[in-house]
């Protein structure tokens, strides 16, 4: 609410409107002159456009009186406060004056206290006017906010009640939920439920603000949550592309939240007493897709076990022979390809690692795994990633039973992880540092890693690229290739594409799976 009050003076000498401001005590009054006129029409043209809150006018001008005037204004803006100076001291001209809408009529020439009297109480006037317009503004905006809260409450008792009572009927009705007829309509229902929301509140709380946003040109679906914790969707009338959006909202949030999401839907022409049936039904949807997503969930581990028993990989990747793990891991896919002669996804390919890390007893990789994994954007990615983490098990274990050459292999694996950007590291310069030979160094790498020094930077850097990739997509080549020790731009480009098959901006385009 502005503070300063908006004043135009008018009168056809330009004396006395001098004169007028000069009386004025705008300090103290909180007075801003917005404009000085010559002529009533040129005020009545601008009036809207400038719309002051007080008008000081002399009552007898060329063309039109200061009455007639007055009146003009009163009916563009009626709350408007005119003040009227005159030489007359005529009774009919005051009568008058107070007819058009003229809060006070002074007597020329006025005095500076009896004109600073006269705007004071129009400026206390106008101040409350504002706090009531404010008070009235507020309580609109809290009504506003309130209302899809008290109908989400009411929504919400609905779907828990076994019959419609009188009471909650006319609380839907005056929320626009149903009409006084309570027709039966088509009506369909989605459930949506993520597990992670009952330790993580505040993620519901986002998830519900993020559906109401996708649905907030649609009027007829209406957004809440159940005593459980359940996001449940109502749809009202013809709606022939619920169903689809309900699709997409499902396949938006999976993305972004990566949580284990359970869904219901179904539809059926029923009125607000039958919503309860319909609520009902869609849960049983849900505990049923529920049921055969686990019996599926079981029938693939069972299926991984199988491959993992036709695979020599366990027993490689408990010896620690790195070098042989590659080999084996094609073959695991080899095997896998011939069973399903589908693409692998990144829910079983996480479910493979996991079963393996179970029988090599090293499960604290899997949390490493999973935040490589979301990194991944390609079905390559995705095979590189696990090559990689099954790598890692087996040279893990090398390291443990070669525990002194084993100790030296992790410190040189952290140092170079640490130090990317550093372009003066060499064999050499990391021989001399662990004070052994550039040659024992280069046995070590085959006997550890499984890959040669370049090989093995090259990995290091390519994992840090797609890491930084997928946490800023903003970040332009030239500074990931200073992170990642590559800072000719050319051949970061060159290097990238014999990484990946494609180049870094068609790369940028895929989204993370």
């Amino acid at each position: 609410m502005s503070d300063s009050i908006r004043v135009i003076l008018l009168d056809d000498e330009v004396l006395i409107r001098k004169l007028v401001r000069m009386k004025l005590d705008t300090e103290k009054l909180k007075l801003d002159i917005v404009g000085e006129y010559s002529n009533a029409a040129s005020v009545i043209e601008q009036l809207e456009e400038i719309r002051p809150d007080i008008i000081i006018s002399d009552i007898c001008m060329p063309g039109m009186d200061g009455i007639s005037f007055s009146e003009q204004c009163t009916k563009i803006l009626p709350n408007i406060k005119i003040i009227i100076l005159t030489g007359y001291n005529d009774f009919e001209y005051a009568r008058r004056s107070l007819k058009a809408g003229v809060y006070d009529y002074l007597m020329k020439p006025v005095q500076k206290e009896e004109l600073n009297a006269s705007v004071e109480r129009l400026v206390q006037q106008i101040y409350k006017e504002r706090q009531v317009k404010e008070s009235h503004r507020k309580m609109v905006e809290e009504r506003e906010v309130s209302i899809p809260l008290l109908r989400s409450s009411y929504i919400r008792r609905l779907l828990m009640s076994d019959s419609l009572d009188e009471n909650l009927k006319q609380k839907l009705i005056s929320y626009g939920v149903c009409d006084a007829a309570d027709m039966s309509i088509m009506r369909e229902m989605g459930i949506i439920m993520a597990g992670e929301t009952v330790y993580n509140p505040d993620s519901l709380l986002q998830i519900v603000k993020e559906t109401e946003q996708f649905f907030e040109d649609d009027k007829n679906v209406y957004v809440v949550t159940d005593p459980w914790g359940r996001l449940v969707l109502l749809s009202q009338g013809e709606n022939q592309d619920f169903q689809e959006c309900y699709n997409v909202l499902l396949e938006m949030l999976a993305e972004k939240w990566n949580y284990h999401f359970q869904c219901g839907y179904f539809k059926d022409v029923v009125n607000m007493e039958g919503v309860k049936t319909l609520y009902t039904a869609t849960l049983e949807d849900m505990r049923a897709k529920y049921s055969k997503q686990k019996t599926e969930t079981l029938q693939s581990q069972m299926q991984a076990e199988d491959w993992i028993k036709k695979s020599p990989l366990m027993d490689m990747i408990r010896k620690g022979d790195v070098e042989k793990v590659n080999a084996a891991v094609v073959q695991l896919f080899k095997t896998i390809q011939e069973d399903i002669p589908v693409k692998i996804n990144k829910a079983e390919m996480k479910q493979l690692f996991e079963r393996i890390c179970t029988e090599t007893e090293q499960t604290p990789a899997v949390e490493k795994f999973e935040k490589k994994l979301s990194c991944c954007r390609c079905e390559a990615d995705l095979m590189r990633c696990f090559e990689n983490a099954v790598t890692n098990l087996a040279m893990d274990r090398a390291l443990i039973l070669d525990a002194e050459r084993g100790q030296a292999m992790r410190e040189i694996i952290v140092y170079l992880s640490d130090n990317l950007a550093n372009q003066d590291i060499n064999m050499n310069y990391l021989a001399s540092k662990y004070a052994m030979s550039a040659s024992l160094l280069g046995r070590m790498f085959k006997r550890f890693i499984g890959k040669s020094y370049s090989e093995l930077m090259s990995e290091l850097r390519f994992w840090k690229m797609l890491e930084l990739l997928a946490n800023d997509s903003q970040m332009l080549d030239r500074d990931i290739g200073s992170v990642i020790g590559i800072d000719d731009p050319h051949y970061l480009s060159i290097w990238f594409r014999k990484m990946t098959g494609c180049s870094v901006t068609e790369y940028r385009k895929m989204r993370c799976l």
